[in-house]
């Protein structure tokens, strides 16, 4: 019995080592890890999230030739256009397009901006209105891709005057920028503003408006113009140009003979005289009875004095061929012998496919853009260049 006992003892002694062994018991040293990989776990759950917001969609740009109505502007309700006019009573309206406005008048075509900033491209246009005969200042007008108003602004509210005429809608930069002439009266003296058109929490608003000396920069095919004190008189056509000048104070050539000038502005392009830049030839031709020696030409890319041309300040009535440029109530106008005609504002610039030419209210400079060849004429100036 005591042999089975102490077995025991041993078997339970052995039993508890083992367990302890197991648990750690303190023991510090390192475990071997179990042989053999991990048993596979269930796989991760691949979740996807929907946006919450779309990208956002660029509107569409505005069809001008969509456009059938008017916005509440005049004293109007929303109304119907028809090719760009509409009435109501005796107030009638029409939306200024490259088709034409009114007699007498240019037109400012509309212009495309995205003013409300949704990617499209809206369209800005000029509200003229009359009632009953009388023209009231006129309205800006914005369309979006409904081609429907959606809002306009009475350029009347932001000045002292009684007229307001837009003279130019423009887009440097992505901005709209107005352009505009106030008045009281078709004699009265004018004031030019000029303003950026905006878009702030849904209604049109004008920004940075200030008063505008008018100078510009205008390109044409050919023109005819005068400086404001009626002194000199400009024709510029392709890559010529001559001025006559009517008084000066600087001495004027000898009264020698001299080239023939050619006989209407037009053909200045094409002629070239047979002068020499020091000065008339001895045997050329006279000048047929005009005078010499107060006409500056550039032709050819030179610059000369010429012969009289036979064309004179004429040329320069508002209404001829020459002065389609002229925007009455924003460029200058002079009367010379009873005639209003069209003035180079002091600051302004013409500008031919080679010629350019800027004004003071006394002098006139051109020059060739090529051969940089040029001239200054005035009362007190006669200055010649060859470039």
């Amino acid at each position: 019995m005591g042999g089975v006992a102490e077995r025991r003892a041993a078997v339970v002694a052995a039993a508890s080592l083992c367990l302890l062994s197991l648990a750690g018991c303190g023991d510090d040293s390192p475990r071997t890890p179990p042989a053999g990989p991990p048993a596979a776990g269930p796989l991760p759950e691949v979740v996807t999230v929907a946006p919450t917001t779309a990208p956002p969609q660029r509107a569409p740009d505005v069809d001008l030739r969509a456009i059938r109505s008017a916005p509440a502007a005049c004293g109007l309700p929303v109304h119907h256009l028809s090719s760009y006019r509409g009435s109501v009573g005796t107030t009638s309206t029409t939306l200024q397009v490259v088709d034409g406005y009114s007699a007498g008048m240019d037109p400012v075509p509309p212009v495309g901006a995205d003013l409300t900033g949704d990617g499209g491209l809206d369209l800005v246009g000029v509200l003229s209105c009359t009632v009953d005969g009388n023209p009231v200042p006129d309205s800006l007008v914005l369309y979006t891709d409904t081609a429907t108003p959606l809002a306009s602004f009475d350029i009347g509210t932001v000045q002292r005057q009684k007229y307001a005429v837009v003279r130019a809608l423009r887009t440097p930069g992505g901005e709209v920028r107005v352009e505009w002439t106030a008045f009281d009266s078709a004699d009265a003296p004018v004031t030019q503003y000029e303003a950026t058109l905006a878009w702030r929490d849904g209604a049109l608003v004008l920004l940075d408006r200030r008063r505008s000396s008018g100078p510009r920069t205008v390109t044409v095919s050919e023109a005819s113009f005068l400086t404001t004190d009626g002194n000199v008189h400009c024709v510029m056509n392709g890559d010529a140009v001559w001025c006559d000048v009517a008084r000066s104070t600087w001495t004027l050539p000898p009264p020698t003979t001299a080239p023939t000038a050619p006989a209407s502005p037009s053909r200045e392009a094409t002629s070239t005289p047979t002068s020499n830049p020091a000065g008339p030839p001895t045997n050329a031709a006279p000048c047929d009875g005009r005078p010499y020696g107060r006409t500056f030409v550039i032709s050819g890319g030179r610059a000369k004095r010429t012969c009289a041309g036979e064309a004179g300040p004429e040329t320069a009535a508002l209404g001829a061929p020459l002065t389609a440029w002229h925007r009455s109530g924003w460029d200058a106008t002079v009367v010379l012998d009873g005639r209003r005609s069209a003035a180079l504002t002091p600051g302004s610039t013409l500008s031919t496919s080679g010629i350019t030419c800027t004004a003071t209210e006394s002098v006139v400079t051109c020059t060739d853009t090529r051969t940089r060849a040029s001239f200054d004429v005035g009362r007190t100036v006669d200055r010649l260049s060859t470039g």
